[in-house]
């Protein structure tokens, strides 16, 4: 009987301890409104914390290594405020404006454009001792966060370049998360199969905006999409890929009728989107299918103005022969 005394106390205050530390945990978390729990702000974490190992390279030895870094062209006149080069890898590039400004038919056109490139290079025999880098070719990957993303859409324009629609179609990886949780997920869920060159997340902030609502939650969400962003800047870098994000617009409550256009709107995300992206383009629209974009902030380039039109070749150059204006010209 002893002996079953003591197992017995031994259990409940072995109970006892784990409830309590239970109890610890919980009071070591912040719980939001949607049932999240996140750790207090400055709450360290326990156990002994890894010395990260850091590698210090020269100037030079980076300039050594962009010499091999690939660009892919949108084919429009926004390659001219990019160095001419068009998109380079390993960076992340955004579109914002309103709806219907043309963020999507940017993306549609790259997008369709890198799956021709690369349907093109399986079907070369591979040449070694290059002097120049070939083209950057792989999977596309489409994070489609507003249901908007129409294949009849995408083999309009490879028919209309002259492709084979089903082959590009092929080539692009839809997946469309329906919660910030999803959203955030879908880097890590990846498949592995895939050799990812060029991943686009249409639109960034929507699924955000829409779950994180009002000013007690603003500091919650603006550190999510921080991490999201951070999380897409490190994979493509790893993965030497390009991303490509679309942005919604809010009005700028301060803009008078002497504001300049582009400071009328701003994009949704304020300065967390802004520090974190390379190149910055606030696209709106002209007269008729005429588009225009502005390069607004680059870590690179000095900025200015570009235009375009959208046909059923997606985004072109105005001049190009299927546009109207084009047509004139010719």
């Amino acid at each position: 009987m002893e002996n079953q005394s003591g197992k017995q106390e031994g259990k409940d205050q072995e109970t006892k301890e784990e409830r309590e530390a239970e109890e610890k945990e919980e009071e070591d978390l912040d719980e939001t409104e949607d049932g999240r729990q996140i750790e207090k702000p400055g709450q360290k974490k326990k156990g002994k914390k890894k010395e990260p190992k850091l590698t210090f390279k020269t100037a030079y030895d980076v300039m050594l290594e962009r010499k091999n870094l690939k660009w892919v062209k949108t084919h429009t006149p926004i390659d001219e405020l990019l160095g001419g080069q068009g998109i380079e890898q390993e960076e992340v590039i955004e579109f914002y404006g309103a709806y219907g400004c043309g963020k999507s038919q940017i993306v549609f056109t790259v997008s369709v454009d890198m799956a021709e490139t690369t349907i093109q290079m399986e079907l070369q025999k591979p040449v070694e001792n290059l002097e120049e880098p070939g083209p950057l070719v792989g999977d596309i990957i489409f994070i489609d966060t507003e249901g908007t993303f129409k294949p009849e859409r995408i083999t309009e324009i490879a028919k209309a370049r002259g492709y084979d629609p089903e082959r590009i179609v092929k080539k692009i990886h839809l997946v469309q998360p329906r919660t910030v949780d999803e959203q955030m997920a879908t880097l890590k869920q990846i498949p592995k199969k895939l050799k990812p060159a060029l991943i686009v997340i249409d639109s960034l902030t929507t699924l955000f905006r829409e779950e994180y609502i009002g000013r007690e939650m603003l500091s919650i969400r603006q550190g999510m999409i921080r991490k999201h962003i951070r999380d897409l800047k490190n994979y493509v870098r790893e993965k030497k890929c390009i991303g490509i994000v679309t942005n919604q617009v809010v009005g700028n409550p301060g803009a008078t009728p002497w504001t300049r256009m582009e400071d009328r709107e701003t994009e949704a995300g304020g300065h967390t989107v802004s520090f974190c992206i390379d190149n910055r383009f606030y696209i709106r629209k002209g007269g008729g299918i005429t588009r225009i974009a502005r390069l607004i902030d680059s870590s690179r380039y000095p900025g200015g103005d570009a235009v375009f039109v959208i046909t059923e070749k997606g985004a072109e150059s105005p001049l190009s022969p299927s546009s109207p204006e084009g047509a004139e010209a010719k």
